[in-house]
């Protein structure tokens, strides 16, 4: 998927500059305060700065090295080039922040990806997670997506980890005239 060293400014433009207050709002009160919190698919450095913003310690996780570039200058972050299946975190992060980014693995892989991040996060840390709305898997716009519904992500958060739902939401956002929906999770270890 080099779709994202392809169009990284392309992207970085385009997602720099999204409103995700609402999703802070949601996520934060569960983070502690001046904790330290994962970005998984950093991207843009959009999150990673609101975080550091806020007091929080934060480490964005982008394989992609172009786009963590961008990142890591938009944003005076640190961000590491690497997968998140190649990591090996242990109880380490009060907050791990997944905007957009699982949505890129199949479905059949995101059990494990779950038990990866609830691994990582200690005792009462939180996890906020989005995917597109809808039960579409396969390559749309020239990369792999896994689209969910409430109650899919709920069970397959609760089925393959102690992760325990806050919170499920849908939300919209109008992009280029294209509506989309999504689906936003708060998980609690």
């Amino acid at each position: 998927m080099d779709y994202y060293d392809k169009f990284a400014n392309e992207f970085f433009e385009r997602s720099v500059s999204a409103d995700l207050e609402e999703m802070y709002r949601h996520f934060l009160p569960h983070v502690t305060r001046g904790g330290k919190i994962l970005d998984i698919g950093a991207g843009s450095g959009r999150d990673i700065l609101h975080f550091r913003q806020q007091g929080y310690e934060v480490l964005g996780l982008e394989p992609f090295r172009e786009l963590a570039a961008l990142g890591r200058s938009y944003s005076g972050g640190e961000i590491v080039e690497v997968l998140l299946e190649n990591t090996d975190f242990n109880s380490e992060f009060d907050g791990v922040w997944a905007c957009a980014s699982l949505l890129h693995f199949r479905k059949v892989d995101l059990p494990h990806i779950f038990q990866k991040i609830e691994k990582a996060l200690k005792k009462d840390g939180a996890l906020y997670c989005s995917f597109k709305a809808g039960h579409f898997e396969g390559i749309r716009e020239q990369r792999y997506f896994t689209d969910l519904s409430k109650q899919e992500l709920k069970r397959l958060i609760e089925e393959n980890t102690e992760l325990v739902a806050q919170k499920i939401w849908t939300s919209h956002e109008e992009r280029d005239s294209e509506s989309i929906q999504w689906i936003n999770g708060l998980f609690i270890k």
